[in-house]
């Protein structure tokens, strides 16, 4: 085996690349192990070299049967090793903090001094995802270190409240709505970042949101939101993000419209919403969608006048509009 006898400045480097490239670490199970685990089981030396990286990002799931024992005993290994974990997952199973140990978790993530948080959670249709709700306006640990913020189908407000209270001073967000295809308005669950306020984001520039099949209700809502944020500068978004390989037809649209064809309707309603909004938002500097149908392609899908880009914005390439400078 060649490479025990590498310097060891390379085989640093060969480690870095099998470290986690993505900031926002999954907390879902490999198919295997992780290829940095793997390695670092093969020798006490690669064991000795992978340590630090192991514990650079960190993939924890908290439930019900989690202990605040469990979390003072990472926080105290991770501190004796003289080890941070910068970049955190955390997985909420329903009903996670029924014990009330949210100030527990908020300590731990004060003390790794975290500046990339991402917090996932499982959707349960016709539930807000709301968990006990604790006094967590006085807690004293700020996470003035965080920097990126993930959040994967959080709903309800009471977990983003607990963690994030009072300021939050992260400079880029990343929304994942989860999917709406089958759920009805009258089951819709509340996106737990509309449960905060936008003032709670002061250095926020750059959002990136993405749903499939985004009801146009739910984008008004979501743009309510957006325009009160003061530092927005980049708004990236994304209505039917899951369906890459979607192709339309104008007839599917318009006069023979089949089931995707009357779901992506109402996509081009809730970009109607966005081109409306995002003209009223002077700080605004670009927009962006990812969705391979951009109902602002008029060649794309035939969406005709009544779905124009932003009029303020000016196409620099496919998906992305930039503000057209004001001239003195």
């Amino acid at each position: 085996m060649i490479l025990p006898h590498l310097a060891t400045e390379l085989l640093l480097q060969i480690i870095s690349y099998l470290s986690p490239s993505d900031p926002f670490s999954s907390p879902e199970d490999y198919d295997g192990p992780p290829p940095l685990k793997s390695l670092s089981q093969t020798s006490h030396q690669f064991y000795s070299l992978c340590f630090p990286f192991l514990y650079s990002h960190l993939r924890l799931r908290l439930s019900p049967e989690t202990t605040s024992h469990q979390l003072s005993s990472l926080s105290t290994f991770l501190t004796l090793t003289q080890l941070r974990a910068e970049n955190l997952s955390l997985h909420l199973a329903p009903r996670w903090n029924y014990k009330s140990h949210g100030l527990d978790v908020k300590k731990f993530l004060w003390s790794q001094q975290v500046r990339v948080l991402s917090l996932h959670a499982s959707r349960v249709i016709g539930s807000d995802g709301t968990g006990v709700r604790e006094k967590c306006a006085r807690w004293p640990y700020q996470l003035q270190h965080l920097q990126e913020l993930r959040l994967v189908t959080v709903d309800g407000d009471h977990d983003l409240k607990m963690l994030l209270l009072r300021s939050c001073p992260i400079v880029s967000l990343v929304v994942d709505d989860g999917r709406f295809e089958g759920i009805s308005s009258r089951d819709m669950p509340s996106l737990g970042l509309l449960g905060t306020k936008p003032s709670m984001f002061p250095c926020l520039t750059k959002l990136n949101y993405a749903g499939n099949w985004v009801p146009p209700e739910r984008m008004m809502e979501v743009l309510s939101w957006i325009k009160q944020l003061p530092k927005l500068r980049e708004l990236e978004f994304s209505l039917i993000s899951q369906e890459k390989d979607l192709r339309l037809k104008r007839k599917e649209i318009w006069f023979q419209p089949t089931e995707k064809g009357l779901r992506f309707r109402r996509v081009i309603t809730g970009y109607i919403y966005v081109a409306r909004v995002v003209d009223q938002m002077e700080g605004l500097k670009v927009v962006r969608t990812t969705d391979g149908m951009n109902p602002w392609d008029d060649e794309a899908v035939g969406s005709g006048e009544a779905c124009r880009p932003p009029g303020n914005y000016t196409l620099v390439k496919r998906g992305e509009y930039w503000r057209n400078e004001e001239e003195d």
